[in-house]
């Protein structure tokens, strides 16, 4: 019999800043409510058992959770949370990176700061993004097909297809458009 042993970071959880005493992120990218007793309306004073938050997708895939502090509601994004709890600010990056380009791994070892354009560089040379093109199928053909017998050189092609070299490099190595043959 043979024993796998899986290590794991120890969770550590860290009060959020503007919201002490109300809620707590994990370097695991968890979020959790505290105990604590508001004052409602009706009821008067009533005791909130604290939780785990339940996390939601935003518009671009990042994780999000709800905060609710003084009938204030305000959606944040958790690797932001972490990011701000968890790791130092160098030479003010205000962006917060995920390393392995997977947006819902939001454990404090994959994330970190950069500025916007390293933000961009990461996610072009990780293949996350591609500059936005107006082409279609037909022209990916049509690309494929003067790369292939050599017709033009590739800064030409992207001159009469109004994009990149980039993209049409792109698109020759099927990195872009690989369900079209």
């Amino acid at each position: 019999m043979r024993i796998i042993w899986i290590s794991r970071m120890i969770e550590e959880w860290r009060d959020i800043q503007g919201y002490e005493g109300y809620y707590q992120v994990s370097s695991e990218g968890r979020v959790r409510s505290l105990d604590r007793v508001v004052d409602h309306s009706v009821y008067g004073k009533q005791p909130i058992k604290g939780k785990i938050l339940k996390s939601k997708p935003g518009n671009h895939g990042y994780l999000s959770v709800m905060f609710c502090k003084k009938n204030k509601r305000k959606r944040h994004s958790i690797h932001r949370l972490v990011a701000a709890a968890f790791i130092p600010i160098i030479n003010d990056k205000p962006w917060t990176n995920h390393r392995n380009g997977i947006k819902i791994d939001n454990r404090v070892e994959n994330l970190e700061w950069c500025t916007p354009s390293e933000n961009n560089k990461h996610a072009y040379a990780t293949g996350l993004k591609f500059p936005k093109t107006h082409l279609t199928w037909v022209d990916v053909l049509i690309i494929r097909d003067f790369k292939k017998r050599n017709l033009l050189p590739t800064r030409k092609i992207a001159q009469i297809f109004k994009t990149s070299n980039h993209v049409i490099t792109a698109i020759c190595r099927y990195d872009k458009f690989k369900n079209i043959p």
